[in-house]
């Protein structure tokens, strides 16, 4: 047994020792070759990088984990401290201070930065969908689609109303109590005026009830017409005060409501309609007869007043039969000769007297100016200041004159045609003017005019007083409710 043993153990030996001989021989023969040693000493130094590399990236780990801890705690330590000492010291705003800095300095990092836009949700505040908004100054709205149609009414502009449909370069509206076609060139419709509903918008007038309309802001003005209760109109701001609000009616010209007896609403006026145009030009009409007819009972009451007395029948002295036949044989002689002499100055008369100038429609030529001329200055005197006084309407005859003397036209039909001159050509006042003809007081304010009679010196434009301020003028004249004057 002990042999065996022995000779295992000789055995183990034995190959140990060849194992250690064969690693010599490796080792001499690769390693520590001459032939190798580049190859061999680049591998070792490899080898202690990469050993050193690793014990390095492992302490660094442990230092990092060991510094955020002790950060924490340093941190939390100085926090106390300032706070410490800014509320000892009653300097607080030190820690603003320090924190506005810090944040300062965050956001120079982002100067060359875009900023994100970010668009704004806006709300629409008149969603006219299925609407109109007149973006002229009149549109005429007709029976039919036809520049030939009867006019029904007319919008303003700014005034809305529902589509019914579209017909061709037409649209069929509601508005107020109008149904009509407007040409589609006139008006802003669906999209296009719900982007421009606040560009027209306005005040509105909603009548609380049934109320009468004057033509002054004063207590004994005169009532135009009544208007009925929910009645919509457009209110002139700059005439209006907290006591009286001053609303435009169908001619164009305004009236005036008590405060008490509206309502005041943002939004947009409605069409009128023919029967409300008539309405309101009777109403004026009527106020100017009153007027003309109070002066004229004025002056006869001065004249009558002026007169002396006659003598009491008691003083006259009697009369002998022989005096009054005499007298009446001296009246029979000097009667025939007089008759005669009578009879020679009528035919002289009848044969100087010019014939009277022929009338067409109720004008007649004046002044140099034919039937037709006559006839298209009634019609734009009318249609500017119809509800005017003679006075005022006499003004706007002249200012009309004035522009033709100072060339602004070959024509009258050139001064009152003219691009953005005379506005109210496009209203239905002057077209009805033109084919109906105007009232009474605007004929005599026309023939007044053509014949010379001038009460505005040479003015050549007008505006509504509430629409000009005076301060920017050097010269002009307010009558009624238009301001004359020269740009």
């Amino acid at each position: 047994m002990l042999r065996a043993s022995g000779f295992r153990l000789f055995m183990i030996s034995r190959r140990n020792k060849l194992k250690l001989q064969r690693l010599k021989i490796n080792l001499r023969k690769n390693v520590f070759n001459t032939r190798f040693m580049v190859r061999n000493t680049l591998v070792l130094m490899i080898t202690v990088a990469v050993v050193f590399l690793a014990v390095f990236a492992v302490d660094s780990l442990k230092g990092l984990d060991g510094n955020k801890s002790k950060g924490k705690s340093e941190k939390s330590v100085a926090d106390n401290e300032l706070m410490t000492r800014a509320i000892a010291t009653g300097i607080g705003e030190s820690i603003k201070t320090e924190s506005s800095k810090a944040k300062d300095a965050g956001q120079e990092k982002n100067i060359n930065k875009e900023p994100v836009k970010v668009k704004p949700i806006t709300e629409i505040k008149y969603n006219m969908a299925g609407k109109v908004i007149c973006k002229v100054v009149t549109s005429n709205i007709r029976a039919e689609a036809s520049d030939d149609s009867e006019i029904v009414g007319c919008m303003y502009e700014g005034a809305a109303g529902k589509i019914d449909k579209k017909e061709g370069d037409w649209y069929k509206i509601v508005s107020g109590k109008v149904t009509g076609y407007v040409k589609a060139e006139d008006v802003l419709a669906d999209k296009e005026a719900t982007s421009s509903a606040e560009k027209y918008a306005t005040k509105i007038a909603v009548i609380k009830n049934a109320v009468g309309v004057k033509d002054s802001g004063s207590d004994d003005g005169n009532v135009i017409i009544t208007v009925d209760k929910d009645r919509t109109f457009e209110i002139s701001v700059h005439s209006s005060n907290d006591q009286i609000k001053c609303i435009r009616l169908a001619d164009g010209a305004y009236g005036y409501v008590s405060v008490d007896d509206v309502k005041v609403v943002d939004g947009f006026p409605e069409a009128f309609s023919m029967d409300d145009m008539n309405e309101v030009l009777e109403g004026r009409n009527n106020i100017l007869v009153a007027e003309n007819e109070k002066v004229v009972e004025e002056a006869s009451n001065e004249d009558g007043s002026s007169k002396e007395e006659t003598p009491d029948d008691t003083e006259v002295t009697e009369v002998t039969e022989e005096e009054s036949s005499e007298e009446v044989t001296e009246e029979e002689d000097t009667e025939e000769a007089t008759t005669e002499e009578v009879i020679e100055e009528k035919v002289e008369e009848e044969e100087e007297a010019e014939p009277e100038p022929e009338e067409v429609d109720g004008y007649h030529a004046a002044g140099g100016f034919a039937v037709d001329d006559i006839k298209l200055l009634a019609a734009i005197v009318y249609a500017e200041s119809g509800g005017e006084s003679y006075e005022g309407q006499l003004a706007v005859a002249n200012v009309v004159l004035n522009r033709l003397n100072n060339g602004w036209g070959g024509s009258l039909s050139d001064v009152i045609y003219a691009e953005n001159q005379f506005t109210a050509t496009e209203t239905w006042a002057f077209d009805d003017a033109l084919k109906n003809g105007a009232p009474d007081t605007t004929l005599s304010a026309v023939y007044a005019a053509v014949g010379g009679k001038n009460n505005i010196k040479n003015y050549t434009s007008f505006r509504p007083t509430w629409n000009i301020d005076t301060s920017e003028l050097n010269d002009y004249e307010i009558i009624g409710n238009h301001c004359f004057f020269t740009e």
